[in-house]
Formats: C-alpha cells, structure tokens, sequence
C-alpha cells in the first residue's frame, strides 16, 4: 500500500513539473552571456549615481569534446589589444556583425586597459559614465592567435 502510494504521488508530481527549454547557443552579443567562438568572457556592470562598476571573471574555454575550462593568465596570454572600450550609443548591427567575426570595433578611446586576460574590474570615475561597454581581448592560447569579445553590457 506504500508503494503505490509513493508511485501515485511521484506520478503525480512528476506531471506538475513544466519542462523549460533553455537556447544553449548565444549568437546576440546583447545576451547576457556570449559565446566566442569556444571562449566565454562575461562582463557584468552595477550602476549608481555617480559611477558604474564593471567587473569580469576568468576566460572560459570549451574544447572539441565540450569539457568547459577555467583558463589561468598562464594558459591564456594578451597577444595585442585587451581593452574594456566603450560608446555612448547602442551597438548598431555593424558593431553585432564586428563582435560575431573578431574584428575590430572602431571605438573611442578605451576607458581601461585591462593588465591580463584574468578576472578583473574598474569602477568610473564620472557622471558620464552611461553608455554600452564590452571587452576585447586578443589573445595567445595553446599555440594559436585570436580575438576575442565578451558581451555587450549596457548602463543606463
């Protein structure tokens, strides 16, 4: 009598759950969280009056396979530009299709040149600070060159 019991209610929980799909490949440099390539480098942004405080963690790399690795400053090395860059205006698609194919984003002067690919963080200093932000690191890992984009943050 337990038995079926238990059966009847794990029956009956299990079709009150809602399956939900979540999208796994992230192809607008708006989402949240975007993928380069096999690289994922997210940059996340808190706002307040005066300043807003940007912050990113380590560069993740997923392999053929799909292991997911933390890469060390070691492991994966500034080869060029590695910049937080900045603008006042919302990506338009050109800046979306640059990010998507590693180039080149023409920018104004960055506001911080980041010192390795590792975690990191800045913090603006004045009331003009709102805009959109986005990390661009070219990078030297396992023997070949590359660039890489986090995704864009925006701070109203």
């Amino acid at each position: 009598m337990v038995r079926v019991g238990l059966a009847i209610f794990t029956a009956a929980v299990i079709s009150g759950c809602t399956i939900t799909e979540m999208k796994m490949a992230h192809d607008n440099p708006l989402d949240r969280i975007f993928d380069s390539g096999s690289f994922r480098y997210v940059l996340t942004a808190e706002s307040s009056v005066n300043n807003a405080t940007l912050t990113w963690g380590s560069v993740f790399y997923t392999d053929g396979n799909g292991k997911v690795t933390e890469l060390s400053t070691s492991e994966i090395q500034i080869n060029g530009v590695a910049q937080l860059q900045y603008t006042a205006t919302a990506p338009s698609q050109t800046d979306i299709n640059t990010v998507k194919n590693k180039g080149a984003l023409a920018y104004p002067t960055p506001p911080y040149t980041l010192p390795n690919a590792g975690p990191g963080s800045f913090t603006t200093t004045s009331a003009g600070f709102k805009g959109y932000y986005i990390l661009r690191l070219d990078y030297k890992y396992d023997g070949k060159t590359g660039t890489l984009y986090s995704n864009f943050v925006a701070v109203q």
